[in-house]
């Protein structure tokens, strides 16, 4: 019946100023218990679901809140409660997105005695009168004492809500200038990230958070900084890892994690698809045959040649796959043969990009590493003449 009459009080209001109207009704109790959310989170969020439709459908129009210096402050007790940072301590924001606040600098007390002045009739949400809800316990009990103490503590709260805002931003500014000091080819720089002055780590950890959608909380990230001294990971809310181990940082979604496979392809099959065959004739390379990233009178980067592997050497047991246990390769570079797990971890391949590396294996001896090259005894020489495979694949070279 309230609802009635708030609803029939505002068509009143609009009729006679001449605003056009849309409405929306919503049984909030019967949401709210499928939902699984209070009666004043669900409420909330579906009115602002239906202001947002309403403003999109007047090609993205502003949407004014009534919130005031009082509110404003409420919400910066309440936060503080639970152990707010700048963040929760900046309250209401002035404006978020389309989202305009222009009664936030003006108490509760000036606005009603403005409409008094001005016969300007409202409503009073009787909601608002009732200790049932935190804010109002907040609003009843706490605030009458404050201004007690001093009667403009709206507007100190607001000036130091404010200030927070303040620092705020400029430790995200920091912090995003920092994590583009300590990045590195798969993720960040534990040891640049933790030589950084502790508030400035932590915000950085809680850019990258939010910038993965994982959720932010300060208890995790103090645990991220923890696995970040150890090497160690964290499990995050919402399926995600953050793993430090090798040094490095990085935020895992749960879908980018390999799953098992049987991923195993002949040679010439993957090659006809994903190679260029070239011959190498006193010590120039040329296409030999129009594969799929070559053909005829094509000139090769001999830079190419890294990943190249002499076609005598190819037998039918030569294949395409994923890496597995006992894998070995002769490094070129090096001129060692060591396993290929010793070896991605001198390369420092995340853990859960390893097993989507593709390899060129005769048995367990490992011919071509994808991103990486050919091992030292497949790899092409220029004075050596002959036929090899150029096989293309460098998603994480």
């Amino acid at each position: 019946a309230e609802a009635d009459r708030d609803a029939d009080f505002v068509k009143e209001l609009c009729k006679r100023w001449n605003v056009e109207l849309h409405m929306e009704q919503a049984d909030v109790p019967a949401v709210a218990a499928q939902t699984g959310e209070s009666l004043e989170l669900c409420g909330r969020n579906l009115r602002y679901r239906f202001l947002k439709n309403v403003a999109r459908d007047f090609g993205g129009a502003k949407i004014a809140t009534a919130h005031h210096a009082d509110d404003n402050a409420e919400t910066v007790l309440w936060n503080l409660t639970r152990g707010a940072g700048f963040a929760g301590l900046s309250g209401i924001p002035v404006q978020r997105e389309n989202i305009i606040r222009p009664l936030l600098c003006l108490t509760r007390c000036g606005i009603e005695a403005y409409c008094r002045e001005n016969d300007l009739p409202f409503m009073t949400d009787s909601t608002n009168l009732s200790d049932d809800y935190t804010r109002n316990k907040l609003r009843h009990q706490v605030m009458p004492v404050l201004r007690e103490l001093n009667p403009n503590v709206s507007v100190h709260v607001a000036r130091t809500a404010a200030l927070m805002h303040e620092a705020e931003e400029y430790f995200n500014k920091i912090s995003a200038e920092e994590l583009k000091r300590a990045a590195v080819t798969h993720g960040y720089s534990c040891a640049k990230l933790l030589s950084l002055d502790p508030i400035v780590c932590r915000y950085a950890v809680k850019q990258l958070l939010t910038a993965a959608g994982a959720a932010v909380d300060y208890a995790h990230i103090l645990l991220i900084i923890e696995a970040m001294h150890s090497g160690t990971a964290v499990d995050l809310p919402g399926g995600c890892t953050a793993d430090c181990s090798q040094g490095t940082l990085r935020i895992i979604h749960a879908a980018d994690a390999p799953a098992a496979d049987d991923f195993c392809f002949p040679f010439a099959q993957y090659a006809a698809r994903h190679g260029i065959r070239v011959r190498i004739s006193g010590g120039k390379p040329e296409p030999a045959a129009p594969f799929a990233h070559g053909g005829n009178g094509e000139k090769i980067n001999k830079l190419l040649l890294n990943d190249a592997i002499p076609c005598d050497i190819i037998t039918r047991d030569t294949v395409i796959r994923h890496r597995r246990a006992g894998d070995t390769f002769t490094d070129a570079r090096r001129g060692v043969t060591k396993t290929l797990k010793k070896l991605l971890n001198e390369l420092k391949i995340p853990r859960e990009k390893r097993d989507t590396l593709l390899v060129a294996a005769d048995g367990s001896a490992v011919l071509w590493l994808e991103g990486y090259g050919a091992s030292s005894r497949m790899k092409a020489d220029l004075p050596r003449d002959g036929e090899y495979i150029i096989l293309m694949g460098d998603r994480y070279a």
